[in-house]
């Protein structure tokens, strides 16, 4: 009569011979005492070649978190987490991987471990990233291609009035009559005109550089409206188009996270409100900030038509867009959305008549 203890352990045996994942047994000293088949074939070895080695073996010189790993199993009796393992023939893979001590009679005896090739998977992220931050910065360049006739009339204006300052300044020269205090009056224009431009330059600079991979810093949100601001405060100008800021609450107040993305969060939304209000009698468009307890609160709203109902559900949706063919990559909401998000905060379109997109951030104590 078969013994059920020994029918149980070849069952087991069976099972972890014929398991598809890479199975490793251990001593403590992670001398291999057991590998299944795929073991074998994962790490690209000859059946049963494994025995006796090392589990250093798997090692790769990218693999910078093994003391990490070690600590981990001491301390807590396992590890789960991806890395880089090597193969046989030095090819390196990316791996999932979980360690586990053996415990017998209360006594840690060996390592147990799972793992599995996640190459494909890491690769195909990879892909996913490139072509989300291709889209990105496609949409970034779509809004400030939008903007680039107002950007040039903010740049214009600032370079006329130092090209006027200039030519009088050498009228006064001619005619012998330059003082003192006139030479201050006009070069203090030009230097505040100077400043303008830099300033312009500067929020240009901020929007269009890629930080999505900077370190998230306290921003100070009137720096974020001050960068997007000054580079469509004009070209409302000039489309008769009134605007209005209330921002005064929030003046001091700081966030944690990347100041050219928020500004091009804000950019983006008072671009749409451009397009939506081209059409109507009455052209205004509102920003606005306010403190909830620990949120920030910006809203963008604009004297425009309106969003159908039917399609406030697929507005914040990629490549949906109601503007006219060419005139937008139906990314931009998405995007923001997204950027909003990974700052811990909200991003929606208002229940009202009015358009009126909504930021909600945490604020820094």
């Amino acid at each position: 009569m078969s013994n059920p203890e020994n029918n149980e352990k070849i069952n087991f045996k069976s099972l972890i011979q014929w398991c598809p994942q890479a199975f490793v047994f251990a001593d403590m000293e992670g001398n291999v005492q057991f590998a299944n088949p795929a073991a074998h074939r994962l790490y690209g070895y000859d059946e049963g070649e494994l025995l006796g080695k090392n589990v250093d073996i798997f090692n790769s010189h990218l693999t910078h978190n093994t003391e990490e790993i070690v600590e981990a199993i001491k301390e807590n009796g396992s590890w789960e987490g991806e890395l880089i393992q090597r193969k046989k023939d030095d090819a390196v893979f990316y791996a999932e991987l979980s360690v586990n001590l053996v415990f017998v009679d209360g006594q840690p005896t060996g390592l147990c471990s799972y793992s599995r090739d996640i190459t494909d998977k890491k690769e195909a992220e990879k892909k996913v990233l490139e072509q989300r931050e291709l889209l990105a910065s496609s949409s970034k360049l779509s809004t400030i291609g939008e903007m680039a006739a107002g950007i040039a009339h903010e740049l214009n204006n600032p370079l006329a009035i130092i090209s006027t300052k200039v030519q009088l300044l050498n009228k006064l020269i001619e005619k012998g009559k330059l003082e003192k205090e006139k030479i201050e009056d006009e070069l203090g224009d030009v230097k505040d005109t100077c400043d303008r431009i830099s300033k312009i330059i500067l929020g240009l600079k901020a929007i269009s550089r890629d930080g999505s991979l900077d370190p998230k810093a306290n921003v100070n949100i009137s720096e974020v409206f001050s960068d997007s601001l000054n580079l469509c405060q004009e070209r409302f100008k000039i489309n008769d188009i009134e605007f209005r800021a209330n921002t005064t609450q929030s003046e001091d107040s700081y966030v944690l996270g990347r100041g050219g993305q928020l500004s091009q969060v804000v950019l983006n939304l008072l671009n749409n409100a451009f397009d939506a209000v081209q059409n109507v009698d009455e052209k205004l468009i509102e920003l606005t900030s306010s403190l909830n307890k620990d949120k920030l609160l910006i809203e963008i709203q604009d004297s425009g038509e309106g969003i159908d109902l039917e399609l406030r559900e697929k507005i914040l949706q990629p490549f949906f867009t109601t503007k006219d063919p060419g005139k937008g990559t139906g990314l931009g909401l998405s995007i923001s959305r997204r950027i909003i998000e990974d700052h811990g905060g909200k991003f929606y379109l208002k229940d009202q008549k009015k358009t009126c997109f909504v930021i909600e951030l945490p604020l820094v104590d």
